[in-house]
């Protein structure tokens, strides 16, 4: 019997960083909510 060893990998990132669906989440919070409430997220 033989054994396989995984290799965990993480995602492949094919677009500069933030991506295109994390800009609209980032514009909608500028938008839309208050800069006086805190975030569970860093925004730049």
């Amino acid at each position: 019997m033989t054994t396989k060893t995984m290799t965990m990998t993480g995602p492949v990132i094919k677009t500069a960083l933030p991506g295109p669906n994390a800009k609209r989440v980032l514009e909608g919070d500028d938008r839309y909510i208050s800069p006086s409430y805190t975030r569970s997220y860093p925004l730049g």
